[in-house]
């Protein structure tokens, strides 16, 4: 029996057995397990909103729901229990600029702590800005209390009571106590020609450059002159340096795929100029909304990036005040810069926000700059004309994709870089005809190579080849897997490869060989070491045959062993090293499976995170 009210159907309901008493009973239940977990969540809501501390008793539940949090460290402070070990991991970025106040009661919360930072990049304004008097007062009380707890501590530990000055940042605390330390090397952010300011002068050309630059240099890097009318603007103000850069960004909003936009400028009187330009112009809201614009100092940058940024450098030939902004010298350990404002790491950060473009605007000759960032221009000016004279990669063989990678690499090595005008690099040079021009007697194939790097030293100039030798091509066919690496892949070469090797060094150009075998992990890096070794050895008369000798004598000599058991290969690194290199008086045989480096720098069993997989229940 049912009849209808409206559009709804109603029948009444039959009696309820057992069953269906259980099976209302769980859904009454389970109705009040949402209603009260909604509850929860308002209440923690408002709890959020109002800036509240978390209920201890409640961030078990909160810590289950999220076992990732990430807060910043005010935050972090201001609404998780004071506990000792309440996280695995706490990871703080940024520790450059996070003092050891604001750090330390995160790493109470935590079981492990891993930091990240940057020495050259800004520290913490806020400490450095600390009242002396306030901060050595907050130290005696340390002091004290230290002395009290630990009288018997020896002057080592003493002395690491400095690290808890404000000061300090807590990257400088950690470091002394760390387990373990690593340079993060690879840099996704710009080409390298953008990047390579930073790479030599602040990390000792160790960046490896991710990004491979597919469009002309020109492209890249740009210097916009002004011809300056001589007349004064305002202090720190370069009225036609902004309504320039303000030009040039319009053009930009009428592009198919419009870029974002930064500037930077040295002074805050020159950013609020070109920030009133902007609010002025009939396409304001196009230069946020399209072009994300931000318009920044080098002190405001840092975090930020765009894919070109625009530089306003605002002095002129009458008016010149960056002597305040910039140090006279890049060395900060030599430098006798004696205000604490004028840090290297200024330039550092402002020249390395681009992306995809970075264009300098100046009102006078780059000659006419002082200072660390008459270093910067030049730097940047060269590396303009260096690429110019660089193999683009039209000049590529198309069917060896890896001849563009090896490119990518030159760009970045250092040596070549420094030899600036005296390095030319040649892509698919006929090397065989020309050979044939200089020497009648060469009567061998028309050899076409990779790279002919020229190299003139002293009046003389050095020829050596860069070959990349594919796997699948240059080695000898039905060798058992394992047996070529980075100590015996020579003596697998074809016989083709080898004679060519010989022939073509036989009329002095000498050839560097590059494989997967022997890049290692910093291809840069080991390019760069390669071209040192090879021009050293011809500059002190030794003979590449003899190099080759070498070389060939240990391959033999290794694989030899690794027949009679006098050398062994490392399960970690794949070298192929004496066996007294794995001796190890835990292990049954009394040798190990990793040699003493990578044992030595192996992390301990304790500290292996373990993991629990969380299975959700309905």
């Amino acid at each position: 029996m049912s009849f209808k009210l409206g559009n709804v159907f109603l029948r009444p309901s039959p009696p309820l057995t057992l069953r269906h008493i259980s099976l209302h009973e769980k859904v009454i239940e389970r109705i009040a397990q949402l209603f009260q977990a909604g509850a929860i969540r308002l209440a923690l809501g408002k709890i959020i909103r109002e800036k509240q501390r978390f209920p201890v008793d409640k961030f078990a539940d909160i810590q289950r729901a999220f076992p990732c949090i990430i807060a910043g460290l005010r935050d972090y402070a201001e609404f998780i229990p004071l506990e000792r070990e309440l996280f695995d991991l706490v990871i703080i970025d940024e520790a450059s600029q996070v003092s050891i106040a604001q750090a330390l009661p995160a790493i109470i919360r935590a079981k492990k702590v891993l930091v990240l930072g940057d020495r050259n990049q800004f520290g913490n304004v806020k400490t450095s800005n600390a009242s002396h008097e306030v901060n050595a007062a907050y130290m005696q009380d340390l002091i004290k209390a230290f002395s009290e707890d630990f009288a018997n501590a020896g002057q080592q530990v003493r002395t690491k009571i400095d690290y808890f000055n404000i000061r300090h940042s807590v990257l400088d605390f950690i470091e002394p106590i760390s387990n373990f330390s690593i340079q993060l090397k690879k840099h996704f952010r710009s080409y390298p020609e953008m990047i390579s300011f930073s790479s030599k002068y602040f990390y000792g050309d160790s960046l490896q450059v991710m990004k491979i630059r597919g469009k002309p240099i020109e492209d890249v890097i740009e210097f916009d002159p002004i011809e300056h009318d001589g007349l004064v603007d305002q202090r720190n103000v370069n009225a036609l340096e902004g309504r320039r850069i303000i030009d040039r960004i319009a053009e930009l909003l009428d592009m198919e795929s419009a870029p974002t936009v930064g500037v930077i400028t040295p002074h805050t009187e020159q950013q609020a100029f070109i920030g009133k330009l902007v609010h002025e112009h009939p396409r304001s809201d196009e230069f946020y909304d399209k072009l994300h614009l931000k318009v920044m100092t080098f002190d405001t940058c840092q975090g930020e990036e765009r894919e070109v940024i625009f530089y306003s450098l605002v002095a002129t030939a009458e008016k010149d005040r960056l002597a305040c902004v910039f140090p006279s010298k890049l060395d900060r350990e030599k430098s006798e810069e004696v205000d604490h404002n004028l840090q290297p790491q200024r330039l550092n950060v402002g020249l390395s926000r681009g992306q995809e473009k970075i264009v300098f605007v100046h009102s006078k000759p780059l000659d006419q700059y002082s200072s660390a960032l008459r270093t910067a221009l030049f730097h940047y000016r060269s590396e303009l004309e260096r690429a110019k004279s660089m193999p683009t990669e039209d000049d590529l063989d198309e069917a060896s994709p890896m001849e563009r990678q090896v490119l990518h690499w030159l760009g970045q090595v250092p040596l070549i870089r420094d030899l600036d005008g005296d390095c030319e690099i040649i892509a698919q040079f006929e090397l065989g005809k020309y050979l044939k021009q200089l020497d009648p007697t060469y009567h061998h194939p028309d050899y076409c190579v990779d790279f002919l790097i020229r190299v003139s030293d002293g009046g003389k100039q050095h020829q050596l080849v860069l070959e990349y030798d594919g796997f699948e091509f240059h080695f000898a066919k039905g060798v058992p897997p394992g047996m070529i690496n980075s100590s015996t892949w020579r003596a697998y070469l074809t016989p083709e490869d080898l004679e060519r090797e010989k022939v073509l060094e036989s009329f002095g150009v000498q050839m560097i060989r590059l494989n997967k075998f022997n890049l290692g992990k910093d291809p840069v890096a080991t390019i760069d070491g390669l071209l040192r070794e090879r021009l050293d050895g011809m500059n002190n008369g030794r003979q590449p045959h003899d190099l080759v000798k070498s070389v060939a004598e240990k391959a033999n000599e290794i694989e030899e062993g690794l027949k009679t058991g006098d050398y062994k290969r490392c399960k970690k690194c794949d070298r192929d090293l004496p066996v007294d290199m794995f001796r190890d008086g835990g292990a049954k045989s009394g040798f190990g499976r990793l040699c003493r480096e990578c044992k030595s720098t192996a992390a301990p069993a304790s500290s292996k995170p373990r993991f629990r997989r969380r299975y959700r229940r309905w």
